[in-house]
């Protein structure tokens, strides 16, 4: 009687990796702002609003500003891809079918979708763990590492598309891997597929395709059959190249632009200096918002000797990313909390983190350090910072060095405390927004005069930023959705996925 290998029997069957899913999906959306509060969000629900309401790609929101919108063909559009507007309009169309179908109760339920995708990557690198050999309850562990103790947590409670893409970018890179050991066609199918919806989000993310190619090298198939897995990868990016093309097409009228990079950009710092503070700085260095970064560093030559092909992807990808958003003047990503821009490549990354072979004392200090920051981070609303600086637009295109004096992580225990005196006397409302009666929208910025004094009348500023603790200050009325139902709607898919979880993988069978 002979046993099969675990990782090549168990790897993502069972009901582990869906308990997984269910689990992290659950707690981004509960602990989400429950509102769209970024600029960006804005013009992607308006787009997806548009496609699911007058089958057209349009903003219709005249009170948005004009810097991030272009004139098309068909009307008003934004500067983004179609990734993210394609995939909510599935999701408003539930949740109108459940009666949610205010343009608050919308812009809820948009909120949401970066959490609902961003969930994928823990289930994923759970699988990827098992097809390396980690043991079961080990990659479980790490997998949540990287879900609840990286920037990853708070970039899928929000409205930012980061994890998205580290969703998409981690399933291309795993799948091409895998389908290079196995000869799995399907399996370089939904490479390809993840990586057309990479490209529909960036296209700079073409830049990276050569990197998931790397996962080839070494290979356990055959040479012709990892070129047909080859062929089927490309394939996919050319797919998604036609669909980003021809959303250009339909939208602006030309098959080459985007609009993506039109628009008042000035010149920043050096790409080296801006790839330091990415790293290191206190104000956007992925280290301090994402301690177990190190632990995936460190254990990146453990990778190397379990997979080099996988090694070799997701270090040259990770890397190639770095280079590209510290070639942008407006590197930090403003206005967010974190380096936003780094959590594709700390996901990659985090495939490492398994094989860091450091003093149990030292793992442990790394993630309690990252749950730490994360809890943080997800306790306020993070314009705060913004405001009481009375900054307005983005930073580093205009002061390179912000971040190295000033830190959103380092001033949140003070704005905490703040809070927790209570609401200010000046409060007015709840947000800044220039509509009547409407109350998940945030604009860029408060309108002059900026700073700590004007942020003082609203109360999105000073009250808890999960939407389960806010939306009760609200009067009954005015809230957007149902806190309690749906409150125990997630807390209950929370519960079915922990619950999922416990069950495991299935036993080996043996012969």
């Amino acid at each position: 009687m002979t046993g099969r290998r675990p990782e090549q029997t168990e790897g993502g069957r069972g009901s582990l990796p869906l308990g997984l899913y269910l689990l992290t999906a659950a707690v981004y959306a509960l602990s989400g702002p429950g509102r769209i509060d970024m600029i960006d969000g804005q013009y992607r629900f308006e787009v997806a609003r548009g496609l699911l309401e007058v089958g057209l790609p349009i903003v219709r929101d005249g009170d948005l500003p004009d810097e991030f919108a272009l004139q098309g063909v068909v009307g008003v559009v934004g500067r983004y891809g179609a990734s993210v507007s394609v995939l909510a309009v599935p999701l408003l169309a539930l949740a109108r079918a459940l009666g949610l179908d205010g343009v608050d109760a919308q812009q809820t339920v948009f909120s949401w979708l970066s959490g609902l995708v961003g969930a994928l990557v823990v289930p994923l690198q759970y699988v990827v763990h098992r097809w390396l050999g980690v043991e079961v309850r080990a990659a479980v562990g790490w997998a949540l590492v990287t879900a609840f103790c990286t920037q990853l947590w708070i970039t899928s409670a929000g409205v930012f598309d980061q994890s998205m893409h580290a969703a998409w970018l981690l399933a291309a890179l795993a799948f091409t891997w895998r389908a290079a050991q196995t000869g799995s066609l399907p399996l370089a199918g939904l490479a390809g597929a993840a990586l057309a919806l990479l490209v529909n989000h960036q296209e700079a993310y073409l830049g990276v395709v050569p990197f998931v190619l790397l996962a080839l090298l070494g290979g356990a198939a055959g040479r012709g059959r990892r070129a047909l897995v080859a062929l089927l990868v490309l394939l996919g990016v050319g797919v998604g190249l036609a669909g980003w093309a021809g959303w250009n097409l339909w939208r602006l009228g030309e098959v080459l632009r985007s609009g993506k990079a039109e628009g008042g950009i000035h010149v920043g710092t050096s790409p080296a200096l801006a790839a330091l503070a990415l790293l290191v700085s206190p104000g956007k260095g992925a280290l301090w918002y994402s301690p177990p970064l190190l632990l995936g560093v460190v254990g990146l030559g453990g990778l190397w000797r379990r997979a080099r092909g996988l090694a070799l992807a997701a270090t040259g990808a990770a890397v190639a990313l770095l280079g590209l958003y510290a070639s942008m003047p407006f590197y930090s990503g403003d206005w967010c909390w974190g380096p936003r821009y780094m959590v594709p490549s700390l996901v990659l990354v985090g495939l490492a983190m398994p094989f860091a072979r450091l003093p149990r004392p030292a793992l442990g200090l790394v993630i309690a350090l990252g749950l730490a920051v994360q809890g943080l981070a997800l306790s306020l609303d993070h314009h705060r910072f913004f405001h009481d600086r009375g900054l307005v637009g983005s930073v580093t295109d205009k002061d390179p060095g912000y971040y190295w004096r000033e830190s959103a992580l380092l001033a949140r225990p003070a704005e905490i405390a703040q809070s927790l005196q209570g609401l200010p006397a000046e409060v007015e409302r709840f947000a800044c927004h220039p509509y009547e009666g409407r109350i998940t929208y945030m604009t860029w910025g408060l309108a002059p005069p900026h700073g700590h004094e004007t942020q003082r009348k609203y109360a999105v500023f000073w009250l808890p930023r999960p939407w389960p603790l806010w939306m009760p200050w609200l009067p009954p009325e005015q809230r957007p959705v149902p806190v309690g139902a749906l409150t125990g709607a997630f807390v209950a898919m929370g519960l079915l996925g922990l619950g999922l979880a416990l069950r495991g993988p299935p036993t080996t069978s043996q012969r």
